[in-house]
């Protein structure tokens, strides 16, 4: 996990969006069974270098207990969260990318990519750091305030 602080505001447009920061309470429970997206610029199933061009796709939250089935033992902590679809999700070199629903219209940022499968390309879910769990650093290093 890490923060990046811009020297000015960034513009938005069509490209570029802003995302906000889901509230604690936005627990596994809550979104196991939703759809996000995530986006990066690593491997494809077609290419094993990265790509000059953003790809993004859809994936379902799924439950953690789930998740833990296709990976070592302890490896799936209340840390992750785990998103999957039929055929792929992020990939080598799309690590530290987004992972984000839409909240009636507003986009959350639940997840970052952290780790997936070796081969990218079977239905083996891909495990996101879970933003919740990390609220507290955020808050407290980003200086956000409830105000």
């Amino acid at each position: 996990m890490a923060i990046i602080f811009l020297p000015k505001k960034a513009p938005t447009n069509r490209y570029i969006k802003l995302v906000t920061l889901p509230s604690p309470d936005y627990e596994e429970t809550i979104l196991t069974g939703l759809t996000g997206e995530v986006s990066g610029w690593g491997q494809t199933l077609n290419s094993t270098e990265n790509q000059e061009i953003l790809r993004w796709t859809e994936v379902t939250i799924i439950p953690n207990s789930i998740c833990q089935m296709y990976y070592e033992e302890n490896r799936i902590t209340s840390k992750i969260l785990c998103a999957t679809n039929n055929y792929a999700g992020f990939c080598h070199g799309d690590h530290g990318g987004p992972l984000v629903i839409d909240s009636d219209g507003e986009l959350l940022q639940v997840g970052v990519a952290s780790f997936c499968h070796r081969t990218c390309t079977d239905e083996t879910p891909g495990a996101y750091s879970k933003v919740t769990a990390y609220m507290e650093w955020i808050t407290r290093t980003a200086e956000i305030r409830d105000d």
